[in-house]
Formats: structure tokens, C-alpha cells, sequence
């Protein structure tokens, strides 16, 4: 049983010894807190540094992470899990106040141990070593997560100090100090591009198209469609406006042979209106956050849902939250007509009424109408109508211009013709004078 176990070694018919003579002994434990097995971090020299227990019935490294059985409870009331590299790690950021940190066991972090995270929360944060070892295994994580992606579960990375693990940043500069990096964490998508700016220098055509084509190749991992699309539209935006923005709407020659010379000046000619950060901010969050602003002036002014009632049976979300939240809200309001914003509040239950509070904390009260105290409700009754009327329309418009502009985008990628190239910069017009009314509405409603 101790062989079975992997507490001994046997080796032909010799007589069995102990794996883990002239070592510290770290338990690893289950969910439920029963040791399964061990690690050993060898006291003085020798190699290895670290020795894990084999594979056993009881023990398989990869679909256990070390300290969940402590760290579980712990992120119920911290609202994160820090995941790091080692045992020793986590026995380090406990000892400072950081109860809610998990580690793999001497494996690349696995796709049954991100779900595991993701059982406890929906963005963990991974805090590799700030070495190129602890970079390429937090890069190797990002590749695993690619195809499981869901809405509302990613990745977040924090990055150390070159050279440091998480127990010689808390020696050196406290806890304080890495609480700041927690903060300040970097998301999936951020990653991913920065690191493949990074490969190599991007001084020519052809390092751009190798950019652009590691680039699709981590879209192409994503398994979901829709996560997907926002991945491209992430990565496209972000390089056009590192390589773009001198170069459109200006060419000096012919952009194919079937144009002449004197055609090509008409290129010049094509242009747009520069886009302001808040526009930018704006087409960042796109169609997630005005369905955000609709769903919080829903849950403020439920007395308006009558007068809109058909326009908004014809919305469908794409986050299925919101999707079941829209419809469950309609219901109510259809046989209970005089609910105010709190009675509304009341009958949400579970996994709605915690969707509707995100909401009502979140983006979603970014615009001006959403903002008004409920004093003044009555003395608005048309304009915080007319306000969710907009709204719907917008909710409704947004994806159409997203998907026009879209395949327009592809069409230039296949086909660069002027027409083509004439069509996407319409609707790219088109789109940012669509987020700068975004904006405006954001700043001071609709009234002004």
C-alpha cells in the first residue's frame, strides 16, 4: 500500500525505500481536505529541488491544484484566487494575508484545473515568476484557456518583478506592495497581444503579416463564436491604430493594377473624423455596454417597460444572463404593472438579482439618464421615456453596424479595391459617429 501510495520506491526485488528520505514535507490535500499526497522540498543540496508524489488511484497532478481546500472558502470572501507556481508560493502569500492562492504541482496548468478555478471565479489571476521560464508557462496557460473560453470567464495576469517569485517580492517590498500588482492585473486578450508585439521588431511589411497571422492563429483557438468575434475586433482595432493611422486614407500608387494613376488621387479624398479616447472607450465595450445602460434604465423606471413592451420583446441578448433577465423582468411587469425600482428589486432572486446588482454598480449607470436621483423621476416622465425609447434603438442598431463593418473589413483583407476600401470607411464613419452619440449620451443624456 505504501508503494501503491508513492510514499515508496520498489525497484526489482530490492527492498523498497523512502521517496522522500531528507526532505520538508508539504501534505497535499483534496477538496475536502484529506491528504492524497505529498511534496518534499529537499533539506541542503541535492536534486531535485522539489519531488512531487507519482500518480496514484488516490493523486492525479493534473486535475488537483495545492491548497484549494483552503483557498476555496477564502475566495468566497475575497471575490478572487491568486494562482502561482509552487507550494512554497502559496505557503508565502498565506503567511502575508493572501489565504485564497492555489498552485499546480509540477505540471503546465491543465484545462480541467482552469475549470476548477473557474468554479470559484470567473477571472483568476495567474502570478507566474517574472523570469522567461514563469512567462512562458503563463503563455502556455493562455494557450490552454483559448478553446474554453465562455462569456464572462477569462484569465487575468499579473506580472512580477524580472527575476522575482511572489515570497522575494513580499521580502522585499510587503504585502502592500503585491496587493498593487493584483490590482493592476492585465487581461487575456492585453496579454496576448503584448507578448506577440514583442516576438520581434515590426519594421517591415512582412513582420507585420507574421504579427497579424500569430494573431489569428490565437482567434482560431477560441471555441466560442461570439468570444471569438470580439477577439478579432480587439486585435484589429489595436492594429490599426499602431500601424494605421498614417497610412489610410492616403496611397501613393495604385492600389491594384486595374487602377490608373489619375484614379488613385480619389483615395485621398477618402477619410473620417479622428476618433476621440471617449469614442474609443466607447467602441471598446460596444453592444455589451449599451445592453448594460438598457438593463439599468429597465431596473430603475420599470413604469416605462409598458410603453416599450413590444419594441424590447424583439431584443436578444447575447449574454445569457441578461438575456434571462430581460425576459424574466418582462413577465413580472406584464401582470404587475405598478412596480416601482425597488418591488422590482425584491422579486429578483439567486443568480438574477445578483446579475441585477453587477448592473446597477457596473458600466451600465455610465450614462447620465441612469445617474438621476429617483426624486426626479416624476418631473421626467417624457424624457426618461424618450431616454429608454433611444436606448432600444441603439441596443438594436449596434450589432447590425458591428457585423457591416466587419465583413466589409474582410472584404478589403480578400479584395482591395476602392470601392471596398471607399464602403469600410463609411462604415467606420459611420461607427464612431454612432459611439461619439454614445458619448453624449453618457455626458448629458438626451436633453441636451
Amino acid at each position: 500500500m505504501l508503494v501503491e501510495a508513492g510514499l515508496l520506491i520498489k525497484v526489482d526485488e530490492k527492498e523498497p525505500y523512502d521517496r522522500f528520505r531528507g526532505r520538508l514535507m508539504i501534505p497535499i490535500r483534496d477538496p475536502r481536505g484529506r491528504v492524497i499526497a505529498f511534496g518534499g522540498r529537499i533539506l541542503g543540496d541535492g536534486e531535485p529541488k522539489y519531488l512531487n508524489s507519482p500518480d496514484t488511484p488516490l493523486f492525479d497532478k493534473g486535475r488537483t491544484l495545492y491548497n484549494l481546500d483552503k483557498c476555496s472558502p477564502a475566495s468566497r470572501s475575497t471575490g478572487r484566487v491568486i494562482v502561482v507556481e509552487g507550494y512554497m508560493d502559496v505557503i508565502a502569500l498565506a503567511q502575508a494575508g493572501f489565504p485564497d492562492a492555489v498552485a499546480p504541482l509540477g505540471t503546465a496548468l491543465t484545462e480541467q484545473q482552469i475549470e476548477m478555478l473557474w468554479r470559484m471565479t470567473e477571472k483568476p489571476l495567474l502570478c507566474f515568476d517574472g523570469d522567461a521560464a514563469g512567462q512562458k508557462a503563463a503563455m502556455r496557460a493562455a494557450g490552454r484557456a483559448l478553446p474554453l473560453l465562455r462569456p464572462g470567464h477569462s484569465l487575468q495576469f499579473v506580472t512580477l518583478p524580472d527575476g522575482q517569485d511572489p515570497d522575494d517580492l513580499l521580502k522585499s517590498n510587503g504585502p502592500q506592495a503585491f496587493k498593487q500588482l493584483l490590482d493592476h492585473s492585465e487581461a487575456l486578450v492585453d496579454r496576448l497581444w503584448r507578448m506577440e508585439l514583442s516576438v520581434q521588431p515590426l519594421d517591415t511589411p512582412e513582420d507585420r503579416a507574421s504579427l497579424k497571422q500569430r494573431l489569428g492563429q490565437h482567434m482560431a483557438a477560441i471555441g466560442d463564436g461570439e468570444i471569438k468575434r470580439h477577439y478579432g475586433d480587439a486585435f484589429r482595432d489595436r492594429f490599426d491604430a499602431l500601424f494605421a493611422r498614417n497610412a489610410a486614407p492616403s496611397f501613393r500608387s495604385p492600389p491594384n493594377p486595374g487602377f490608373s494613376r489619375r484614379n488613385a488621387g480619389k483615395w485621398s479624398k477618402i477619410g473620417y473624423q479622428p476618433t476621440t479616447s471617449e469614442a474609443k472607450g466607447i467602441s471598446g465595450k460596444g453592444s455589451d455596454l449599451l445592453m448594460q445602460g438598457l438593463l439599468v434604465n429597465i431596473l430603475l423606471y420599470p413604469a416605462l417597460i409598458d410603453a416599450q413592451r413590444e419594441a424590447l420583446m424583439g431584443i436578444q441578448p447575447r449574454n445569457a444572463n441578461y438575456a434571462e433577465l430581460l425576459s424574466f423582468i418582462l413577465d413580472c411587469t406584464l401582470t404587475k404593472k405598478s412596480l416601482d425600482s425597488a418591488g422590482l428589486l425584491t422579486i429578483l432572486e439567486g443568480q438574477l438579482y445578483n446579475v441585477a446588482q453587477d448592473l446597477l454598480r457596473g458600466d451600465g449607470k455610465a450614462f447620465a439618464f441612469n445617474r438621476r436621483s429617483m426624486s426626479d423621476e416624476a418631473d421626467n416622465h417624457t424624457s426618461l421615456s424618450k431616454n429608454m425609447a433611444e436606448m432600444i434603438k441603439l441596443v438594436k442598431q449596434r450589432p447590425a453596424l458591428e457585423q457591416a463593418l466587419e465583413r466589409a473589413t474582410m472584404k478589403v483583407s480578400q479584395e482591395l479595391t476602392e470601392e471596398n476600401y471607399a464602403e469600410q470607411q463609411r462604415l467606420r464613419s459611420e461607427k464612431e459617429a454612432f459611439d461619439r452619440r454614445i458619448v453624449e449620451m453618457a455626458d448629458h443624456g438626451l436633453d441636451n
